[in-house]
């Protein structure tokens, strides 16, 4: 079920899914990034010649970045994903690297789990924030370019920043810090 909703001065569209809003800026911020992926990866594909792998890596940056500025919104799809991964990524690396019995490390793993999804839930930016930043996006696109080496870091570093700044834009939201 869709419903118009008043969000500052514009009216958008809100579609209700079990007793929570999703707005629509989700899909368009991820159909710009993927639109801008498929751009930037055919051309490190055909004319610099980056291969399968590293033209999927420029498509994945570019929409994975035009999603990261919501990070800071707690009932966005990123922001979710994000707490669950890295909680659960911190409680399997503590279970697997510490070297104690099976009980000690399943009580680290949990410990470590839930500090990560505790530090995460508390840490609230405001909404569009430091994240809905040029900075934000200069440290996206660094981040995202020592990913690779030569000409595929520069490409997924440039199309993680084209996604940033694909974020902005349809925001409206353009500031330095």
């Amino acid at each position: 079920m869709a419903q118009w909703v008043n969000c500052g001065k514009t009216r958008r569209v809100v579609f209700l899914s079990h007793d929570r809003f999703l707005v629509s800026d989700f899909y368009e911020h991820l159909s710009a990034g993927l639109v801008l992926g498929t751009l930037f990866g055919s051309v490190s594909y055909f004319h610099y010649g980056l291969g399968a792998g590293g033209s999927t890596a420029v498509f994945a940056a570019c929409g994975l970045g035009s999603l990261l500025p919501d990070i800071d919104h707690h009932n966005s799809y990123i922001h979710r994903a994000v707490k669950t991964v890295s909680s659960l990524g911190s409680a399997a690396a503590a279970v697997l690297l510490l070297r104690t019995s099976v009980l000690r490390r399943l009580a680290a793993g949990a410990l470590a789990g839930a500090v990560v999804h505790y530090t995460f839930t508390e840490l609230k930016p405001p909404h569009r924030g430091p994240t809905h930043s040029l900075a934000f996006a200069g440290v996206t696109g660094v981040a995202s370019g020592m990913l690779g080496s030569g000409i595929s870091a520069f490409a997924v570093g440039g199309s993680a920043v084209a996604g940033v700044l694909s974020h902005l834009a349809l925001d409206r939201e353009l500031k330095l810090v």
